[in-house]
């Protein structure tokens, strides 16, 4: 009985050449596409901490007003520009408190919690961490180079 004989196929040199290229360029590709999106998410974290860094920096007056007032309409005068700023800058929510933490304004329209937790802020520059559902930055407001608030955002960036 004749047994069925195995069929051996010869590829050519240039044709495993063209294999061996093609899933180079697909692994550089996935490689290429990995690192950028690692780019892309450090860039979008540095524009967002220089831009809560400015943004506490021009809040500086407005804290100051509303620390000497002390009454509502100082308090209605932040949530104001709480609410504008975090339309303008696409926030998602803002948050504005005094230097114990105490929430003076925010974009929610509620004050629960009313503090928020200053030991995982930094008194000195801006914060960005990812948080489920996006970017969360802090910055302090200072006066001096002591903070006297801090500007808290997020974003769905």
């Amino acid at each position: 009985m004749d047994e069925p004989q195995e069929k051996v196929v010869l590829v050519s040199k240039s044709t495993r050449n063209l294999i061996f290229g093609t899933g180079l360029v697909a692994v550089l590709i996935i490689v290429t596409s990995w690192a950028g999106s690692i780019f892309t998410e450090n860039a979008k974290r540095e524009a967002l901490a220089a831009d809560v860094q400015a943004l506490a920096a021009s809040l500086k007056t407005p804290m100051l007003e509303t620390m000497a007032m002390k009454n509502a309409t100082a308090r209605a005068r932040l949530k104001t520009i709480a609410v504008e700023v975090a339309k303008a800058g696409g926030y998602t929510s803002l948050v504005i408190a005094d230097s114990r933490g105490v929430i003076l304004a925010t974009t929610t329209g509620k004050l629960e919690p009313k503090t928020v937790d200053l030991k995982t802020l930094s008194k000195a520059s801006a914060k960005v961490e990812r948080r489920d559902v996006g970017l969360w930055a802090a910055a302090p407001i200072l006066l001096g180079g002591e903070p006297i608030g801090y500007v808290l955002v997020q974003t769905d960036r």
